[in-house]
């Protein structure tokens, strides 16, 4: 298939995903051409501990017992999560972030791990699945 008629159907697909909800994120490459990733969709995740909340503007907040006890900046790369705690008295502020796999089947969103130092958010996130509220 031609080049162009792939840019256009991506295009096309990323039009159709921001009509659900979802949102795009730009990055550049290297060679200074522009792509288009599809992000994890904001809203409210419920877990069997705690709850997330992604949100479109890349921040995130994890509510425990009725107490958001972590606030924070997320990235998306294709189908890998990188949290970076900020705020909160569970916070790992100063450690490096932490880095999952997602997937999204349904209303449910799965965690892999693939890289956290932070023995809290590794213990809410590795291998677990939060339900859509």
């Amino acid at each position: 298939m031609p080049r162009n008629n792939v840019l256009l159907l991506g295009m096309m697909a990323l039009l159709m995903f921001g009509s659900f909800g979802f949102s795009t994120v730009s990055a550049v490459t290297t060679s200074g051409t522009k792509t288009e990733t599809v992000k994890l969709p904001p809203g409210t995740y419920v877990g069997k501990f705690a709850s997330i909340e992604f949100k479109a503007d890349l921040s995130f907040s994890v509510t425990y017992e009725g107490q958001v006890v972590v606030k924070g900046k997320y990235t998306v790369k294709d189908n890998q999560v990188v949290l970076h705690d900020k705020a909160g008295p569970k916070a790992c502020i100063g450690m490096d972030p932490g880095t999952y796999e997602w997937s999204l089947e349904g209303d449910k969103l799965s965690f892999l791990l693939l890289d956290d130092p932070c023995p809290g958010r590794r213990g809410l996130l590795k291998d677990a699945t939060y339900v859509k509220k």
